[in-house]
């Protein structure tokens, strides 16, 4: 499990306690983005994991490239550093993978929390679960949240790691996916197996500003995949 953080201190220790508490004795590396925040001295006091820090802050898709460079491990998971893991989710997910002839990833659905981390009561299990060659779905929307993501390492290294660049800022995990679409088939499991902590405005997530997303993405994806047929 690569968890990826930036002066986030105070989230960090119910991340890494989910992991802990998956029951298969997952690795967990935490890779910290230059936090100024006490998170170095906090995680250099764990037991049970390992910690990267970068020279300098580079962005989720460096930090996330770090992690995946330290793994050890054939399969990997993500987590972001204010989203937890459920109980007892990886197996299945696991079996999945393993089991499916020629597939990159799995993921699933998610239950939803608020800012202060407080179970909703929402989640996406009503909403469609694309699986086998999905690119053309994907193109449209991500739907694959990366915190429930179980992967084989050596695809995304085959399908060139997160991209870096700045025109793929925030977006890196969503074309991580399209690439691996690309040459892998995409399962699912239908239950939620992470918690995600919904965005609100002016919380400075990402997602907060779904307009500048999607008009961020048709610029950076209009040459590199608008030309497929369909």
């Amino acid at each position: 499990m690569i968890i990826t953080t930036f002066n986030r201190r105070k989230l960090l220790p119910r991340a890494i306690e989910s992991v802990k508490n998956s029951g298969i004795g997952a690795e967990i590396i935490v890779v910290d983005d230059a936090s100024s925040d006490g998170t170095k001295e906090y995680c250099e006091g764990l037991d049970g994991i390992q910690y990267i820090r970068m020279d300098r802050n580079r962005g989720t898709a460096a930090a996330r490239n770090a992690g995946l460079q330290a793994s050890r491990t054939s399969l990997i998971a993500f987590l972001d550093d204010d989203d937890w893991r459920l109980p007892g989710t990886f197996q299945a997910q696991i079996d999945l993978l393993e089991q499916t002839e020629n597939c990159g990833l799995v993921y699933g659905k998610v239950l939803y929390a608020n800012q202060d981390h407080e179970l909703t009561g929402d989640s996406n299990t009503n909403l469609p679960a694309p699986e086998g060659e999905v690119l053309l779905q994907l193109l449209h929307l991500n739907f694959i949240t990366l915190s429930t993501v179980v992967a084989k390492k050596d695809c995304i290294i085959k399908a060139g790691m997160f991209d870096t660049s700045p025109q793929k800022l925030g977006l890196e995990d969503w074309d991580m996916w399209l690439r691996l679409s690309t040459e892998y088939q995409v399962r699912a499991v239908h239950q939620p197996v992470a918690v995600y902590r919904k965005p609100e405005k002016n919380s400075g997530q990402w997602y907060s500003d779904i307009g500048r997303q999607y008009s961020l993405a048709a610029v950076a994806y209009r040459k590199k995949w608008f030309h497929l047929p369909g």
